[in-house]
């Protein structure tokens, strides 16, 4: 089995070393006159003996080199002792999964919507990706490696019945490893549901109350002034890259109204477009346009570097709380790389403490050694929306345009009225030219949870 599931043969000695004839300390009896046991073997030594056959079996994921090695190796006796045990097996060019799993496991909130309902989820028969997902969560911590491996694979399969192309070994893309994922988990939210309610229950797809959110989008005829809106559902949106622009700016090009070629009743054939939310998410995951078809239908990464916000929309409505990199030329010849904030952190306070997950690989890092150092490779990222305070629940007010300039308009008469003092406040905080230039330009005042 194992031969199969790393390619090469595993040699065995033809002709066991010979051993002293002296009985080792833990073969080693003393008899009393009785005949019976004084002495036993140490419990050290019985736990060495079984914690070096642990990591003789990491050893083995060694024998997968890898072109592009991005941490340095760490050895298992100078690892932390908690650190370590969150590593991921990776024999077959899976980092892809791992990183996004990792990533994935960073959303506490998440994984608690998953945990919380598994009874709904194991009476459920087709939610058997959402139970796989559970069992990594379980083994996370766990030191036995083909325990791991086992569910890694199990998971994956599970994945590849509607996702063909995550079959087989392979560097697969990690953005779109995710979209398979979440989307096949809130695929599953109408027939749990339906399982729910037969047993008087009720269930919520964990994707739906962590990463769905909704954006409107308007297209306006330049030639009589007709309007057209939509509402769409998102888990994530896919920003084109700025040159050492940033991830805020690239966020609001977003939402810029562009022109568009559109066929008018009037005749016209142009139209302005934009898009703005109109819910907010827990989690908003963007993933970055960092590969692109040449004329030649090649593909070509850009390697441009990012500014990677610590926060996002200025107030700090959205914390940075994991990274997935991709280090290499093309999607298929590449290595992925997580980062992600400690779990035993808190967005209070900007953290330092951050995880680096490289497969076998877990270490400490901080967050501005990832911010500095990623600029080139960052990949995916997921900002987690902080608690609601008095600076975004004022800007969300300030969304409101009619509001905005029916307060600025009356000015003069709040100035004459003693009682109005909050209402001037307001008014001296923004004005309606002001709006035009906010960086929250396009969020609009509607917030989930």
């Amino acid at each position: 089995m194992l031969s199969r599931l790393f390619c090469r043969t595993l040699k065995k000695a033809k002709n066991p070393p010979e051993t002293d004839s002296k009985p080792s300390e833990q073969q080693q009896r003393v008899n009393s006159s009785d005949g019976a046991s004084t002495t036993r073997a140490p419990l050290a030594e019985e736990r060495k003996k079984e914690t070096k056959k642990k990591r003789s079996f990491w050893r083995l994921f060694c024998c997968c080199k890898r072109k592009h090695r991005v941490s340095p190796l760490c050895d298992d006796d100078t690892q932390p002792s908690d650190e370590h045990r969150r590593r991921f097996p990776n024999p077959a060019q899976m980092c892809y999964m791992n990183s996004s799993i990792q990533s994935l496991l960073t959303l506490k909130d998440f994984v608690r919507d998953v945990s919380s309902q598994e009874n709904m989820l194991r009476q459920c028969p087709e939610a058997v990706l959402a139970r796989r997902f559970m069992e990594i969560v379980r083994c996370r911590y766990s030191e036995d490696a083909l325990r791991k491996l086992l569910l890694l694979m199990r998971f994956k399969r599970v994945l590849s019945v509607q996702a063909s192309e995550f079959k087989g070994p392979g560097c697969k893309d990690a953005h779109e490893f995710l979209s398979a994922v979440i989307g096949q988990i809130q695929r599953l939210a109408s027939p749990t549901q339906t399982m729910a309610v037969s047993v008087g229950g009720n269930y919520t797809c964990p994707v739906s109350s962590s990463l769905t959110f909704q954006m409107q989008n308007t297209r306006t005829c330049k030639g009589c002034g007709a309007q057209s809106i939509t509402v769409e559902d998102f888990c994530n949106l896919s920003l084109d890259i700025i040159p050492r622009g940033s991830v805020q700016g690239m966020l609001q090009m977003y939402q810029k109204e562009t022109q568009l070629e559109y066929s008018c009743k009037c005749g016209g054939n142009t139209s302005d477009h934009y898009s703005r939310f109109l819910t907010l998410p827990k989690y908003l995951m963007l993933h970055l346009k960092r590969f692109k078809f040449t004329k030649d239908l090649k593909i070509l990464k850009l390697r441009d570097p990012i500014n990677i916000c610590d926060e996002l929309m200025d107030e700090g409505l959205y914390s940075l709380i994991s990274v997935i990199n991709h280090f290499g030329s093309t999607v298929n010849d590449g290595h992925y790389v997580s980062e992600g904030l400690h779990p035993d952190e808190v967005l209070d306070g900007r953290p330092e403490r951050w995880l680096h997950y490289d497969d076998k690989d877990v270490f400490e890092t901080s967050r501005t050694v990832v911010r500095k150092w990623r600029q080139r490779t960052c990949y995916v990222l997921f900002y987690q929306r902080q608690r609601c305070n008095m600076n975004s629940s004022l800007l969300s007010l300030l969304t409101l345009k009619e509001v905005v300039r029916d307060v600025s308009s009356q000015e003069n008469v709040l100035r004459q009225c003693p009682e109005a003092e909050l209402a001037r406040c307001g008014a001296q905080s923004i004005t309606v030219e002001d709006f035009s230039s906010l960086s929250l330009d396009l969020i609009p005042c509607t917030r989930r949870g």
